[in-house]
């Protein structure tokens, strides 16, 4: 069940343990969605300069993997979880910050995210990270430049409405960071083929898909309802 710690958003477990390990990007959606600021997410989960850690706690998560950041090249933060600090900064117009994350993620030409450590694991040996492409660059445009960068904007959403097509398609209840891309790319220099991603989208099936992912196995219904009122939200607007 869902637990809070210094207003963080973390996972009870089994045995009544609160793992944190995905507090970060959790936190970011709870508070992008209901509106709420229970935390100062870039000054609790940020180094400062657009590092970020997924709780800063190290007996927090397993094994310490979580607080885990050495450098911009070494770090736990995988795909998912930049998608979710850069929807949050979006969202809540801290554009400044949401610089910091761009000019962090330069290091890595913009192609990979920083979870070089295996998930869960000590802080110890080396993975390759994620590839982060054509979603993370267009909410980096969003963000940044907005209306200006619609010509660039409309070639990036093409992936959007291809991996559109692909979720409707494919029995994947792991929809969160879709949903994050899709949401900001309707809500934040919409574009006719963000608007296209959106129409073709099957509305049923995403939600299920949302209750079955956090009612399920995350065991946060709570959540669920809050991805839904967004999805409904959006119904109204276009359809």
């Amino acid at each position: 069940m869902i637990a809070m710690i210094d207003g963080a958003v973390g996972c009870r477990q089994a045995d009544g343990s609160i793992e944190m390990g995905d507090s970060c990007r959790w936190t970011c959606d709870k508070q992008t969605l209901d509106g709420t600021r229970t935390v100062d997410i870039p000054k609790f989960f940020s180094n400062g300069w657009g590092g970020y850690v997924r709780h800063k706690d190290p007996k927090l998560t397993d094994n310490g993997f979580g607080a885990y950041y050495k450098n911009p090249w070494q770090g736990c933060i995988s795909r998912d979880q930049l998608i979710g600090i850069i929807w949050y900064l979006i969202e809540t117009g801290q554009k400044w910050e949401l610089l910091k994350v761009f000019i962090h993620h330069a290091a890595y030409l913009w192609l990979f995210a920083y979870n070089t450590i295996h998930n869960g694991k000590k802080p110890k040996g080396y993975k390759w990270p994620d590839i982060t492409t054509f979603n993370i660059w267009s909410m980096y445009l969003r963000g940044l430049i907005g209306i200006k960068a619609t010509p660039i904007l409309r070639k990036l959403d093409a992936y959007l409405l291809a991996n559109t097509a692909w979720v409707n398609n494919e029995d994947n209840n792991d929809v969160i960071s879709y949903l994050a891309h899709l949401f900001c790319s309707v809500e934040h220099t919409p574009t006719p083929e963000s608007i296209a991603a959106w129409k073709l989208l099957d509305k049923m099936q995403i939600k299920m898909e949302v209750n079955s992912y956090w009612s399920g196995w995350r065991q946060n219904p709570g959540m669920a309802v809050l991805y839904i009122k967004r999805i409904i939200k959006l119904e109204k607007r276009y359809g």
